[in-house]
């Protein structure tokens, strides 16, 4: 069959990534419980939080090329070797996104730790206190 007989399903398409030639086989990201996987039942939602994603990572304006793909009908732009790595790229900030939560969730212990023993320092610094405890703390609370 030549190219120019090959119907839009069938012609090769180029990857947005390698820019190399692949055939739409319907690969897209699906996402379940923070765990992303290719899939031949990706959602829309699902392709254009992948797309939306790389723009942000090239720090490109992703509302530039929002409607530049329908992905409620079409699949990911990409071959599936740079699907995977779409997927894996996915996996990371879905990761560092509950890291973060952790590292907030953490910092706000902390600083109430530090809140709760004020007073204990205000009654106790006086005598034996080292100097750069009481700057360290001063510091905190006056938040220079």
């Amino acid at each position: 069959m030549s190219t120019r007989t090959m119907t839009n399903r069938t012609r090769p398409k180029p990857c947005l990534l390698c820019y190399r030639e692949y055939f739409d086989n319907s690969i897209g990201l699906k996402t379940e419980s923070n765990q992303s996987r290719l899939s031949t039942e990706s959602t829309g939602s699902d392709n254009q939080q992948v797309f939306t994603l790389f723009c942000k990572i090239l720090e490109m304006d992703e509302t530039i090329y929002s409607n530049a793909w329908d992905f409620e009908t079409e699949t990911l732009p990409f071959c599936a070797s740079c699907a995977s790595l779409a997927i894996r790229v996915s996996r990371l900030y879905d990761e560092m996104a509950v890291i973060q939560q952790e590292i907030m969730l953490s910092t706000d212990i902390i600083k109430g730790t530090l809140e709760k023993s004020q007073d204990c320092f205000n009654r106790e610094r006086i005598g034996q206190s080292d100097q750069r405890i009481d700057a360290f703390r001063n510091h905190v609370f006056q938040g220079n």
